[in-house]
């Protein structure tokens, strides 16, 4: 289970054009010091579900899933990492308002705080950091820092600046012990260095839609910087619901890209009811692109206000429209929980 945070704030009708200006101008002045304000909810339960039969290793179609046990979690870890130095950073339950942990970070010092599950929460820093929310037991333990492994988070990164495209990236990494569950995906040919809290670099060179697949260690800080600009994602379609933003900003827009699933061992399955869902908030015409080979790989046509779901085999796919639109991946274990809207799809969405 991961949740990604964003900073709320006070200045909603000026940030209303776009969400790529939210984390640069998204700070209450107090006392003259800037201040930005994360929210988010434990889950009240954190386990995960097993089918309770299989046929020849495949998933009976309506078969019953049941509960793992040993997958059963009482709390989780909310992960701070500062983007700067001299970042005090605060967490305060909501209900009670108590003051529950604080610290000052300086760049890639990170901050780890268990929180019960049902807990309602903030974290409240004068600098902007990176926040997330991982739950759930590896190998039947509670999840804790010191280990060498961690959940998969399904999700995109944030850069320094705050928005979902850019140049340098510091987050918390989490993943098993194998795979490349990372993906640095390039946007303009870019020179790209990967540094590890300890020190450790790795460095690569991308052009123009092009990527590279990382395998990182488990809660250990990094700093992603480019020449270029460039997105950061992990894990992808198969595990866990998920939004995707649009390099223009917010999860509204006319671009997108993804993971996908290609090869035999993690096609979509046809039995089950999932896929990439599309959006249109007024009629559009959408091509989906496959990234590596560069080709067309479905057209749509959609009314506005309708959807469209459909399950591309590729490793990466771009999706296009000629209007605006939003994009949900949706998976066949687990529906989606939570919504990451920004200001902007939310207006566009709802209205407001």
């Amino acid at each position: 289970m991961l949740v990604r945070m964003f900073p709320s704030t006070s200045l909603a009708r000026v940030l209303l054009a776009g969400l790529v200006l939210i984390l640069l101008l998204g700070a209450v002045s107090v006392s003259g010091s800037e201040e930005y304000t994360y929210y988010g909810v434990v889950p009240g339960r954190i386990h995960y579900a097993v089918p309770k039969q299989y046929t020849f290793g495949s998933l009976i179609q309506g078969g019953a899933f049941e509960i793992d046990p040993p997958t059963v979690a009482g709390s989780a870890l909310v992960s701070i990492v500062a983007l700067q130095d001299d970042t005090e950073v605060e967490v305060h339950t909501l209900e009670d308002n108590r003051l529950v942990a604080e610290a000052t970070l300086n760049t890639m010092e990170k901050e780890f705080v268990r929180l019960p599950n049902g807990t309602k929460f903030k974290v409240v820093s004068n600098h902007l950091v990176t926040v997330m929310l991982l739950g759930g037991n590896v190998g039947g333990e509670e999840l804790d820092p010191s280990m060498n492994q961690g959940p998969i988070p399904a999700t995109f990164y944030t850069s320094t600046d705050g928005t979902y495209v850019g140049k340098e990236f510091i987050f918390v990494a989490s993943q098993g012990l194998t795979g490349f569950p990372y993906r640095i995906l390039a946007l303009e040919d870019a020179e790209v260095t990967i540094t590890r809290e300890d020190g450790d670099e790795d460095s690569y060179t991308l052009q123009a839609n092009t990527y590279e697949s990382l395998s990182l260690t488990a809660f250990k800080a990094y700093k992603v910087e480019s020449t270029g600009h460039i997105m950061i994602q992990s894990d992808g379609p198969g595990g866990r619901s998920f939004d995707v933003p649009s390099p223009e900003g917010g999860f509204v827009g006319k671009v997108f890209y993804s993971t996908c699933l290609r090869d035999s061992f993690t096609a979509w399955d046809p039995t089950e009811d999932f896929g990439f869902r599309i959006s249109a908030l007024e009629d559009a015409r959408v091509t989906v692109w496959d990234v590596e080979f560069k080709r067309t790989i479905g057209e749509f046509e959609i009314k506005g206000g309708q959807g469209v779901g459909f399950k591309p085999k590729a490793d990466e796919i771009m999706i296009e429209g000629d209007k605006a639109n939003h994009i949900l991946v949706c998976t066949q274990r687990q529906p989606p929980k939570v919504l990451r809207l920004g200001i902007r799809c939310w207006r566009y969405l709802y209205g407001g």
